[in-house]
């Protein structure tokens, strides 16, 4: 049903929207004094920040690149170029932000 491009693509969507929640999950540890916990998912966080994601970002990118060169373009395929490109911002605005609040030194 769905090609090797496709799968590749729902994994890397998949974690990317483990990207996005992984904030949340800290800011909830921290609310409750979870201390060795905390300590635990942040440094999973920035190992999964300096590592996975620009793999998922690049994946995002190639992939989006096949499916624009792509000749037959079915609907399941038009639907997987909007959430790709979708997707690509996201993960953008993540590293931006990310970079971001390392280099302020008044965080």
């Amino acid at each position: 049903m769905f090609n090797r491009v496709d799968k590749c693509f729902f994994i890397s969507l998949i974690i990317m929207f483990f990207a996005i929640i992984s904030p949340f999950v800290l800011i909830f540890c921290e609310s409750f004094h979870l201390g060795k916990l905390l300590e635990i998912l942040l440094d999973f966080m920035v190992v999964f920040c300096v590592f996975a994601l620009p793999i998922v970002l690049i994946i995002q990118i190639i992939t989006f690149i096949m499916k624009i060169f792509s000749k037959n373009k079915h609907k399941k395929d038009w639907i997987i170029l909007g959430f790709n490109c979708i997707s690509i911002i996201t993960l953008f605005l993540i590293f931006h932000l990310l970079f971001w609040a390392i280099s302020n030194p008044l965080l």
